[in-house]
């Protein structure tokens, strides 16, 4: 009897995660998620689990809460449901960021996947400056004008918690100071979380995919355990890369002085964390 494997994915969001979902639900036996639902290319599909987006900014609030949202929404009755027969499963999220350690703890035997990124090209890269962003990740500027699907996403973005010094500043930030924020933050949380886990983890690091995005999907796929052969679907899936923004906002070159100092007061530390050079 073949063994099943769950996974879960998170991070910042703008790691690639999209097309190494592609990637995954391409393979035998595999069912990949990307916030709960099937992703053919950028086209989304079926909705198997449900959304966690105001559940993210819920627990990043209220962490005491973690337990109960992951117990309704996924719990192993919502996992079985949802891979019906596939031996591998998983579905990624930047939502879960917020409730790793809960769902660690619920599925001490689903193995893990960090994807990470350094803030300075995710800062530029996470919001639009104008029209309608399909994926809204960051925070965009308050001038935007945004749809309803960016309105709700924004109610589940993370924010300074009621209380903490950052929130009495946070409306005198600019969007991309609230962006460093958002990915220190996401990062910060995220770290802390995994280092009190049993589970097994994996890092997958953007650069490094982005520099070879066959090989480390390799690496990512004997992580997970899959041995079939490879489909040859995915070497073409990854000469084209999915989601990317055809525009960006302002670019560190460009930052001001103070959101160069806010950069360095809670990017720096985390970016050091993660191995970057600063």
């Amino acid at each position: 009897m073949k063994k099943e494997q769950l996974y879960f994915g998170f991070g910042t969001g703008r790691t690639a995660s999209m097309s190494i979902a592609n990637a995954l639900n391409s393979e035998m036996s595999s069912l990949a998620l990307h916030e709960g639902k099937i992703r053919s290319r950028e086209t989304a599909g079926k909705q198997f689990l449900s959304f966690l987006t105001l559940e993210n900014r819920l627990v990043y609030e209220e962490p005491f809460k973690a337990d109960a949202v992951v117990s309704a929404k996924r719990g192993a009755a919502q996992i079985l449901k949802a891979r019906g027969s596939n031996q591998h499963f998983g579905d990624i999220a930047y939502n879960y960021c917020p409730m790793i350690s809960s769902i660690g703890s619920a599925h001490p035997n689903a193995k893990l996947i960090f994807f990470y990124r350094s803030c300075l090209s995710f800062v530029p890269s996470c919001a639009t400056l104008d029209g309608i962003d399909e994926t809204p990740v960051g925070w965009p500027d308050d001038k935007k004008t945004t749809t309803n699907v960016e309105k709700f996403v924004s109610l589940g973005r993370l924010q300074p918690r009621q209380g903490s010094p950052e929130s009495t500043l946070w409306s005198h930030w600019t969007s991309t100071m609230r962006n460093i924020w958002l990915w220190s933050e996401t990062n910060k949380i995220t770290i802390e979380q995994l280092s009190a886990l049993k589970n097994s983890i994996y890092k997958l690091k953007f650069e490094d995919f982005i520099s070879d995005p066959l090989g480390e999907y390799l690496k990512l796929r004997d992580f997970i355990g899959i041995s079939t052969e490879l489909p040859e679907s995915i070497s073409e899936l990854f000469s084209t890369p999915l989601n990317s923004r055809q525009q960006k906002t302002t670019p560190p070159e460009k930052w001001s002085r103070r959101e160069i100092e806010h950069y360095q007061k809670y990017a720096v530390p985390i970016m050091d964390l993660l191995g970057y050079e600063t």
